[in-house]
């Protein structure tokens, strides 16, 4: 019984075995012509009517007779053989239109395709490959995307080209303020057709009257024939942030009368360090020949640009004659002011000077009696920058 069973086993290993080899020399038979390669497997949209390539790999002793390019279950066209290459054009394609999930038609996307190669041992194999079609032009990664408008100047926008092998005929910039606004030419010609970098200042983009809020759009246009493709994005205008807040309290205590915009320091009368101090009844005077001049603006100007160096200083240049010494003052009141600072080195030494521009509020003004003395104090807030 048991060689038996060892005898029926051996058998079901050689049916097996047999069985084996007989499926894989199916498959030899079937793929012992050879195999095509889609070697451009990537065009731009501009490249609507180029020659696209296929390696062909026949095998020993085989050539190949043919190839087909099907699409849609359809050929659309028989490519041109030569040795080991073949070629085919990717007008065969018709218009680069591709549907998305929406419906919408756009212009990129990707075109699936079989190619079909006869050999001459009568074989025929079919490999299936994706042709990519891409923007031709398209900006750099790391754009800037927010800015200040005193920075906005130094702000610089890349961009790059590729196609198959379509001619580029040139790359234009356009500008538009904010997304309702009309796209305008931005003075530049000449730009590279390849890559390149633009520094906004280049452009003329002040024409555009962009102020702490607005967004500048940009967008680069290549062109390649009666062809367009363009790219664009856009840079918001954030206001300036301070560099500088703090706040204390001002009084007619002489212990304590004496205030630092810069450092927020209160101190007593007649330190050196302090730059505004408290006069009767209830205001400020600059001190110690500091250059700090003031205007006074509405109590709600700020709220609806925003607190930022760029309003502080346009409502600094634009509220009228700077003073020096303001009384009567209340809770809610605000100045814009203009600082003349020193810039130091590392080492403390001061290698020139540079003017910042801020906001000083007044709280809550009180006043109490101390030993039949009545003090009376004033709450002063502080923002400042360059």
């Amino acid at each position: 019984m048991k060689k038996y069973l060892n005898l029926s086993w051996c058998l079901l290993l050689v049916l097996g075995f047999t069985s084996c080899d007989t499926e894989d020399d199916l498959l030899q038979t079937k793929s012992f012509g050879g195999h095509a390669f889609l070697s451009d497997r990537t065009i731009s949209v501009f490249d609507t009517n180029e020659n696209l390539s296929i390696d062909l790999f026949p095998a020993e002793g085989v050539t190949v007779e043919s190839v087909e390019i099907l699409h849609g279950g359809e050929v659309i066209e028989t490519a041109t053989v030569s040795g080991e290459t073949a070629t085919f054009s990717s007008s065969s394609f018709g218009a680069f239109e591709f549907e998305d999930e929406d419906g919408n038609i756009l212009d990129t996307g990707s075109f699936p395709l079989t190619i079909r190669t006869t050999y001459s041992n009568g074989d025929v194999s079919e490999d299936s490959f994706s042709l990519n079609v891409n923007h031709a032009i398209e900006l750099g990664e790391d754009n800037p995307t927010a800015t200040n408008l005193d920075s906005l100047s130094t702000r610089v926008v890349e961009y790059s080209v590729s196609t198959h092998a379509a001619t580029v005929d040139g790359v234009s910039l356009w500008l538009k303020k904010n997304s309702d606004g009309t796209y305008s030419d931005s003075g530049l010609t000449d730009l590279a057709t390849k890559e390149g970098a633009v520094e906004i200042s280049d452009t003329n983009y002040e024409t555009l009257g962009l102020t702490v809020g607005d967004t500048l759009y940009y967008r680069f246009t290549a062109t390649s024939g009666s062809l367009t493709d363009s790219a664009s994005s856009f840079i918001a205008i954030n206001n300036k942030e301070f560099a500088v807040s703090n706040e204390g309290t001002i009084s007619s205590d002489l212990t304590m009368n004496q205030y630092n915009l810069a450092t927020g320091e209160v101190s007593a009368d007649g330190h050196e360090s302090g730059e505004i101090a408290f006069i009767d009844p209830t205001g400020f005077t600059v001190i110690n020949d500091v250059n700090i001049n003031f205007v006074p603006v509405l109590e709600d100007y700020f709220d609806t640009i925003g607190e930022g160096v760029i309003n502080a200083r346009e409502a600094f240049i634009n509220g009228g004659t700077p003073l020096q010494t303001f009384t009567d003052l209340s809770n809610g009141d605000i100045f814009a002011y203009s600082a003349v600072r020193d810039i130091m080195d590392e080492e403390g030494a001061i290698t020139g000077t540079e003017t910042v521009y801020g906001i000083l509020k007044i709280g809550t003004v009180s006043s109490t009696t101390i030993d039949g003395e009545t003090v009376v104090a004033m709450e002063v807030v502080n923002l400042e920058g360059n």
